[in-house]
């Protein structure tokens, strides 16, 4: 069996959707959790390359052409192993009385950090709407850019990285993304891919 650790609180997401919290500083918030947790390394969880691999190979139909060429540059790509969480979003997250709790931990795997932001960017700007409140929806788009570039900013701010750093993982996420089939999803992220030859940057 797998025994859970039991956490008293409340999650991110649903205290986001009812507005009873100021986004900003939740937002904030996140980032720092996010922060704490690449401060930390292991050689014992998944290695990102391996994983990556395994993952990007369920959508090799959908890659066509960019399969190849998607897993011979994720070979070339410089690693860590700093312990990453492998689906850090709000809905992961838990507000406890004195700190954030992050948990499913299924996807973790042990590499560059920046991987890890890359992936959560992504789902924090993607055009998928569902759980958001209908009167809301027309404006989605721009809430949730807004939360990414808060989450960037303060992510930046600790770590001293930049936009270059996650640009340089967001062909790779954008590919493992494919394989979680989310409703809108797929040509968006194939066009991600194309974007990132182009070394276009999404921020």
């Amino acid at each position: 069996g797998i025994i859970y650790q039991k956490i008293i609180g409340e999650c991110l997401m649903d205290r986001i959707q009812d507005r009873t919290l100021d986004i900003d500083k939740a937002i904030r918030g996140m980032a720092k959790a996010h922060y704490k947790i690449h401060l930390n390394k292991s050689d014992k969880l998944p290695k990102l390359r391996n994983r990556f691999k395994e993952i990007i190979k369920k959508s090799e139909k959908i890659l066509g052409d960019r399969y190849n060429e998607i897993l011979e540059s994720l070979n070339k790509k410089v690693d860590t192993n700093n312990i990453c969480h492998g689906d850090f979003h709000p809905g992961n997250i838990m507000i406890t009385k004195n700190d954030f709790s992050t948990i499913d931990w299924m996807n973790a795997y042990s590499g560059n950090p920046f991987s890890d932001v890359a992936r959560t960017y992504i789902m924090l700007i993607s055009p998928d709407t569902s759980g958001i409140p209908d009167n809301l929806i027309p404006y989605a788009k721009e809430i949730k850019q807004n939360a990414a570039t808060i989450y960037l900013n303060e992510y930046f701010r600790l770590s001293k990285g930049n936009m270059d750093d996650v640009n340089g993982w967001i062909p790779y996420v954008a590919a493992v993304r494919l394989s979680d089939k989310i409703p809108g999803e797929e040509e968006w992220l194939l066009n991600i891919i194309d974007k990132s030859k182009e070394q276009t940057t999404l921020y």
